[in-house]
């Protein structure tokens, strides 16, 4: 759908001006003069508080089918705005419209009594958004049925465990017949069967329905929303289409030079011929279709660079030679060749593989398969890594590759430098048509089996 084509949508939600703000006192003494103040003269002073803004300034306009995600730190904001548009709590200041019945899935187990069953929280829920007495048993046995919880629908919801709670949550709201519907990463706390059963939903409910979706995880978002903004101190920091908001969320939160970021788009040195040693080995295994890789790949994109900066990134055969064309099941090399301008002790490489619309498809680091152990590079020395593997089979498109240089453990770590779409590959598959990658020497046997009777 084109921008014209969006912009004749009605509107489902429109925030102006929206902010929340809460009063509190400025110390326990001010608790305390404030109270006296309010014996002696019969009203609060607002000398004694102080202002605690959550969000600010908030302009948006989500247009009826279209799904807008929230990302941002914890404390931004993110869940403040969906308990506005449920109308939970109410703005403090500005102007909020909201075209349609809402569905909301916000706090965990917010609107269940936990000393009812969950059979009697689904009749109190539809009971509550005025679903006609005919249609409530066919809805009930459709949430129980999609809640997978069984028996455990008669127990107590006090007896759940938080991944039942969100599954009793998410069948109930998946069923009102909702216009919009508010996630706020509730799919984290279920299991991974139920949460792709969510998805499916998701998926589905995108095709007439208007979703405002807080997440995370980046992946889920840019599968899901047409739109992303990020929330960052209250303020809306950025906000766009959904990948490059989350790639810029990405830089802000996996900098090494956070909070204060390095500018993007400065030139990359040139590159020098080098005699490369071994420094470590490691061994890969994955499984490939036929790719184009492009002739300039953009380097300026991404974060970093005052500690290391990456020289150049190439795909090539076994042999070293630049691959134009790569056919299905031949062993390629991903060389990542960086330049160290301070000493780095536990040096890691990686790169990631993404699609057209930002997904991770496959990813490798150096991180655990090092069999030297640990690394140290010296400052003003180039470095390279090879990661040696099969390109999996991946349906046809264009593919993207980011390349990255880290400092420290499994458990904590940070970003050197981090660059987006240093390569892009594009993928021509003659025979993949569904997923997000296939499988590689597949091999398929059909018998005929004859069963006894009797």
């Amino acid at each position: 759908m084109n921008d014209h084509a969006i912009y004749q949508l009605p509107v489902a939600v429109e925030a102006r001006n929206l902010g929340k703000s809460y009063r509190k006192h400025k110390s326990s003494v001010a608790r305390i003069m404030d109270f006296a103040n309010y014996l002696l003269r019969g009203r609060r002073s607002s000398r004694f508080f102080e202002t605690s803004h959550v969000l600010r300034d908030i302009e948006l306009a989500v247009r009826e089918g279209r799904s807008l995600g929230i990302i941002g730190q914890n404390g931004c904001g993110k869940s403040t705005l969906l308990k506005m548009v449920a109308s939970i709590i109410s703005p403090t200041s500005g102007t909020l419209k909201v075209n349609g019945r809402v569905a909301s899935i916000i706090e965990l187990g917010a609107g269940f009594n936990f000393e009812d069953t969950g059979l009697q929280n689904i009749y109190s829920y539809l009971t509550m958004y005025a679903i006609p007495s005919a249609a409530i048993q066919e809805k009930v046995r459709q949430i129980i049925e999609f809640s997978g919880l069984g028996e455990k629908i008669s127990a107590p919801v006090k007896s759940y465990s938080s991944g039942m709670v969100v599954r009793l949550a998410f069948a109930i709201i998946a069923h009102l017949d909702a216009d919009i519907l508010l996630v706020d990463e509730a799919l984290a706390v279920g299991d991974a069967v139920f949460s792709q059963k969510c998805m499916r939903f998701i998926q589905t409910f995108k095709q007439h329905g208007t979703i405002l979706f807080v997440s995370h995880d980046l992946n889920a978002l840019q599968a899901i929303c047409d739109e992303v903004i990020w929330l960052h101190d209250g303020v809306i920091r950025a906000r766009g289409p959904a990948r490059p908001v989350c790639d810029a969320y990405l830089e802000f939160t996996l900098s090494a030079d956070y909070p204060d970021l390095v500018p993007q788009g400065h030139a990359l040195p040139q590159k020098l011929p080098s005699s490369l040693t071994t420094i470590a080995e490691m061994t890969l295994d994955a499984p490939t279709a036929r790719v184009e890789i492009s002739p300039e790949p953009d380097l300026s994109r991404g974060f970093g660079g005052s500690k290391a900066e990456i020289v150049d990134v190439a795909l090539r055969s076994i042999t070293g030679k630049e691959i134009g064309v790569l056919k299905g099941g031949e062993t390629v090399e991903l060389a990542i060749r960086a330049q160290v301008k301070v000493e780095v002790s536990s040096p890691i490489f990686g790169f990631i593989v993404k699609n057209s619309r930002g997904v991770e498809i496959f990813a490798e680091n150096t991180l655990h398969d090092l069999q030297n152990g640990p690394l140290y590079f010296e400052a003003g020395v180039q470095y390279e890594a090879v990661f040696r593997f099969s390109f999996p089979i991946l349906p046809s498109g264009d593919y993207t590759v980011t390349a990255a240089v880290g400092e420290g453990d499994f458990y904590q770590h940070k970003q050197l430098i981090w660059r987006h779409d240093v390569l892009v590959l594009r993928v021509a598959s003659e025979r993949f048509r569904y997923g997000l990658i296939g499988l590689n020497d597949t091999r398929v046997s059909v018998y005929r089996h004859e069963m006894e009777l009797g």
